[in-house]
């Protein structure tokens, strides 16, 4: 059997050109493939990989432009960790103005947001602490949002299907000319002027000759949880459990009768009554390092034993919370949520000062307002971002260094440090990327030209037109609820 090495030190893993990037194996014994013909099974103006907020936000943005788009999502459903990871919480929308909620990601968002409100499933803004502000949504109202979003402005989907390999231009070598995907229809050829790897573990970048870390210096990465939703709660047995919870959780830890991963832990209502969802798990390696998301059997173990820990968590709630005693778990997440993989060496690495400090940036392409949330061994460590409270996000940290030249990588992937991708990870800030990445590429098709060739004056108006915010200083606010 085979397996990938996970490479701690030093951090860059690169990759010398089109293809996989090579495999440490436990075991010599390979079996050799027939090379075989693929048939060229669709194309499109731009092929995006991965249906998330940034894949759907990308993929919307360029159609409604006017490019023929292709979204390629490995799930019957799009949303990402949104939906996949039930991570039902957006976070990165809000600027926490003393205790009033200020939206400062729009375009795209607004839509997406009105949609999945027009349902019931959309709870008002939160305060989840100082500088932290987010906003409780229903999973199965954003897959309808964004069925409704896709079709609206006419992006093709092939779901059930995963991005496996690129192949480059036969008449320019520095381009992808097609990606391979593998579905339950068999192996095939996608061709496309320009592509988008929305995917979060950078999987197209990877297999397309990009750079790219996993880690930090010492291999750290922020560890992954398995979220779940109960129903039955009693709402209003519940009230002050933000403040009372973390003592109980670490009560329970010390008298040793329950086993839970971290001290730091959210449980909160959900936009139906009764409804709650709870992130609180942690799931660790056999060294109490976190697993590797692109490692399948390190990601199998983490599935059961996330939710073995949720099972374990929920004992807890039950036994020592008000309002939990008649509660049932209601589902669980289809996947674990992962936090971190693969980061892109691009253009520009969004750096920790740059977060830390709220700074602007010449190319920027809308504003990132979340904290430093770091998920370490036990527990979270929470950072606000300084200056103005918020930052530019830059349109360098999209564009990769070395590979391709019409690929763009959009979302947690995309370039940033280990400590900087704490803040700009979320969803919030993947959707500014995606509405970005999705105008560029289709002002590029539409010029017949690269994306460093695309004036970013056309490229800001673009976006300014389309709702996205560049200054929240003229926003409205709104109370948040705490």
């Amino acid at each position: 059997m085979e397996y990938r090495a996970f490479i701690r030190s030093p951090r860059k893993q690169r990759n010398s050109g089109f293809g996989p990037i090579v495999v440490v194996t436990r075991h010599t014994t390979h079996v050799e493939e027939k090379a075989r013909r693929l048939p060229v099974i669709d194309s499109a103006d731009i092929v995006v990989l991965g249906g998330g907020s940034a894949g759907l936000s990308a993929a919307v943005s360029a159609a409604r432009l006017g490019a023929d788009v292709l979204l390629i999502e490995r799930y019957g459903f799009l949303g990402g960790v949104a939906t996949a990871a039930m991570v039902t919480s957006f976070c990165g929308l809000y600027l926490d103005r003393n205790y009033d909620a200020c939206r400062i990601v729009r375009g795209f968002a607004d839509d997406l947001l009105s949609l999945i409100d027009a349902q019931g499933g959309l709870a008002p803004p939160r305060r989840v602490k100082p500088g932290a502000v987010s906003q409780a949504f229903d999973a199965t109202a954003y897959k309808f949002a964004a069925d409704d979003l896709v079709d609206d402005a006419g992006v093709r989907l092939r779901l059930h299907s995963f991005g496996v390999a690129a192949l480059p231009d036969p008449d320019e070598g520095s381009r992808i000319g097609h990606i391979v995907v593998e579905s339950k229809s068999g192996r095939g050829a996608i061709a496309g002027k320009v592509f988008i790897d929305a995917s979060g573990d950078g999987d197209l970048a990877s297999v397309s000759g990009c750079a790219f870390e996993i880690g930090d210096e010492h291999g750290f990465m922020q560890y992954p949880t398995t979220m779940f939703r109960m129903r039955n709660v009693e709402d209003a047995l519940t009230a002050g459990i933000r403040k009372t919870i973390g003592s109980k959780v670490a009560d329970a830890i010390d008298s040793g009768e329950y086993d839970l991963p971290r001290k730091y832990v959210s449980v909160s209502p959900q936009p139906f009554s009764t409804e709650w969802r709870a992130n609180a798990t942690q799931v660790r390696g056999e060294s109490d390092e976190a697993i590797d998301g692109t490692d399948v059997l390190q990601l199998s173990r983490a599935e059961t034993e996330g939710r073995r820990q949720v099972r374990e968590f929920h004992r807890f709630l039950k036994d020592r919370m008000d309002g939990f005693a008649n509660s049932s778990i209601l589902d669980t997440a289809p996947q674990i949520g992962i936090r971190e993989t693969r980061r892109i060496l691009g253009q520009r690495e969004l750096d920790a000062e740059h977060v830390a400090e709220g700074k602007t940036s010449h190319d920027a392409i809308g504003l990132g307002c979340w904290p430093f949330e770091t998920h370490r061994n036990g527990t979270v460590d929470w950072r606000a971002v300084g200056g103005r409270g918020y930052y530019d996000i830059p349109l360098g940290m999209m564009v990769p260094a070395k590979g391709p030249r019409n690929l763009l990588v959009a979302g947690r992937c995309a370039s940033a440090s280990p400590e900087a991708l704490a803040s700009v990870r979320v969803m919030g800030s993947c959707m500014v990327m995606g509405q970005a990445a999705g105008t560029l590429a289709a002002l590029a098709v539409e010029e017949s030209s690269t994306f460093i060739e695309v004036e970013l004056s056309k490229l800001r108006k673009a976006l300014e037109s389309n709702g996205v915010c560049f200054s929240p200083d003229d926003l409205s606010v709104a109370p948040t609820q705490n």
